[in-house]
């Protein structure tokens, strides 16, 4: 039975046309803070995935948001907890976080 599927998939794929020119590739880098014509910050990264209103990309746009705002091992989790909520806070303000804020 697999068989014959799988021959039917590449008879198939025989018959595929590609009709769109190739494009150069861009290549970008997600980092968690920085900027660049290559990079994407994580904060920049998260204001495109909270644009999805699924449980999942809003918690994903708060992780990305953490981990901009934190180094692994620097702080608590109730301190990580603390600063992402004052980020959450900033960005729903439409302001960055200053670096008073940032330090606290």
């Amino acid at each position: 039975m697999a068989g014959a599927t799988l021959q039917g998939s590449t008879d198939g794929s025989r018959q595929i046309e590609i009709t769109a020119k190739t494009t150069e590739s861009l290549i970008v880098y997600v980092q968690p803070n920085g900027n660049g014509p290559d990079i994407v910050s994580f904060r920049e990264f998260a204001d495109v995935v909270r644009r999805h209103n699924d449980p999942v990309s809003q918690r994903f746009a708060v992780s990305l948001c953490e981990w901009a705002e934190i180094q692994a091992g620097e702080k608590t989790a109730n301190h990580v907890l603390v600063r992402t909520r004052r980020c959450i806070a900033a960005h729903w303000r439409g302001d960055e976080m200053d670096s008073s804020e940032e330090k606290r």
